[in-house]
């Protein structure tokens, strides 16, 4: 079992800038003030710093040589490629969480997907998104692998963010987002009631149909 640790000043400024560049409170192209974020955060000019280096790492923030750092554009090509490599990444996650998920976790992970389905039904995209969040990392917790979890949090901000970003300005996308709201949340309790019943089958059938809904985000993104 990974040792769990408190969380530094740099993790705590690295998880509130992450949330807020993804939840686009920092949108994408936007130039970023080190002492804005010291100012608003309460947080010192180390920890910001170390939490830039790390979003840079992760692609969601450039740092531009004498120009400073800004919020990474959108790039649908380079969601492209990160699905290539996500797809068979999820299915090695929900893989390791059938074998390694405990009584408390099957329940947290059922009740999540149907806080999701609630989400979906009052169509609060918002909660629904933080929601989807505190999956993934439950996900990643009962998986208990580092190296997963670092792999796949870089790419769960950016899939994220893409798909935040979309929803508000594609319009063939907006128009069909009640009823995309519902089928994705109805993946999710698949995806649970499969990991609960230790249901390897079903659990990596119903990833892949999470992945084909991503993949399908993407492409009408382009249309």
């Amino acid at each position: 079992m990974l040792i769990q640790t408190p969380p530094s000043k740099a993790d705590e400024a690295y998880r509130l800038l992450e949330d807020k560049i993804v939840t686009l409170g920092l949108a994408p192209g936007q130039w970023i003030s080190e002492k804005a974020l010291i100012d608003e955060l309460s947080v010192g000019r180390t920890p910001i710093r170390e939490a830039l280096q790390r979003l840079a790492v992760d692609k969601l923030v450039e740092i531009l040589p004498r120009k400073g750092m800004r919020v990474s554009e959108i790039n649908i090509q380079q969601q492209m490629r990160l699905l290539e490599v996500r797809r068979p990444l999820e299915a090695q996650l929900v893989i390791l969480a059938v074998a390694r998920v405990n009584t408390d976790q099957q329940h947290s992970l059922i009740q999540l997907a149907q806080d999701m389905q609630q989400c979906a039904a009052n169509h609060d995209v918002d909660g629904f998104s933080q929601l989807d969040t505190y999956f993934n990392q439950l996900l990643l917790t009962i998986a208990d692998n580092e190296f997963l979890t670092t792999m796949l949090v870089q790419l769960h901000g950016l899939s994220r963010r893409f798909w935040m970003y979309q929803r508000r300005h594609s319009p063939l996308l907006a128009a069909n987002s009640e009823q995309e709201l519902k089928d994705v949340a109805a993946l999710h309790v698949n995806i649970a009631n499969a990991i609960a019943n230790k249901d390897r089958d079903s659990v990596l059938a119903a990833t892949q149909q999470h992945m084909d809904y991503v993949q399908r985000f993407t492409t009408n993104s382009i249309l």
